[in-house]
């Protein structure tokens, strides 16, 4: 089933992403994450400011979040999540290409994300999508009071490109970007969605 992208990412949403990332929040949340869905929404609201943002819909539903913050006019971190009904690499990995290919096309030369050592789903999904390990970040931060290491993914518009015109298939084939659309305002930006 194709992927279809929306940008930006409607922020009424967040309390949906909330909830998705409560199944596996051991696995991508440190001691300096938010604690609550209020305390979530609100970071998240203020980071989608200086954030390329893309909500990933499959059959209409909803599935998932890719993030892009950039740290300067050449590279940024990019985050990623899925529903779980939505893991896997029919859908996230062709989403993923398409927010890259956007993200590439308005100029930036590198993406980086920085992922749990010890989270294997993620670093698979990462691979997946083509950006290379470039190093183990040691006691980076703390989970559960314990130091935890971080491993820091890459992936350069050359990689990108080069790899993208070889793929079995094409990836705008099972993802498209819808156009940009202003957020509508949240209905209830403290509260579950249904």
């Amino acid at each position: 089933m194709n992927a279809h992208l929306v940008s930006p990412f409607p922020m009424y949403e967040l309390p949906r992403v909330w909830l998705w990332v409560q199944q596996f929040r051991s696995r991508v949340a440190d001691d300096f994450s938010p604690k609550t869905l209020d305390e979530f929404v609100d970071v998240e609201m203020a980071r989608m400011t200086r954030q390329m943002t893309w909500g990933v819909y499959r059959g209409g539903e909803l599935g998932g979040l890719i993030a892009f913050e950039p740290s300067s006019p050449v590279v940024g971190t990019s985050h990623v999540t899925f529903r779980r009904s939505f893991w896997g690499h029919k859908t996230s990995v062709p989403a993923m290409h398409q927010a890259y290919r956007e993200i590439f096309g308005a100029g930036y030369r590198k993406i980086l994300s920085f992922v749990f050592a010890d989270n294997d789903a993620i670093r698979s999904l990462a691979k997946a999508a083509g950006l290379k390990v470039e190093g183990v970040l040691r006691n980076q931060t703390l989970r559960n009071g314990e130091p935890v290491d971080m491993v820091a993914f890459g992936l350069t518009r050359e990689e990108f490109n080069d790899a993208d015109n070889h793929l079995e298939f094409q990836p705008e084939q099972h993802a498209a970007v819808v156009a940009r659309v202003p957020d509508a305002q949240p209905a209830a930006v403290g509260g579950h969605p249904g």
